[in-house]
């Protein structure tokens, strides 16, 4: 992430509805099952809302629609 592009957690948690309790990271990139942070760390997404449980973050199909 460059400066220009980074996230912050003031800026994340103005745009996230706060129905989970946050995770210590900000995730940055989603593709199926998995997220990744700003340092390039991969994690599991089990705290996805019901659309992303059940079909996944950034699903080529779902994104052409």
């Amino acid at each position: 992430m460059t400066e220009k592009t980074a996230v912050t957690r003031s800026t994340f948690d103005q745009v996230i509805l706060p129905v989970y309790a946050p995770a210590q990271f900000v995730p940055v990139k989603g593709k199926g099952s998995r997220v990744w942070d700003q340092q390039g760390k991969e994690y599991i997404d089990f705290s996805g809302g019901i659309a992303v449980t059940a079909l996944g973050t950034a699903i080529r199909h779902w994104l052409r629609l």
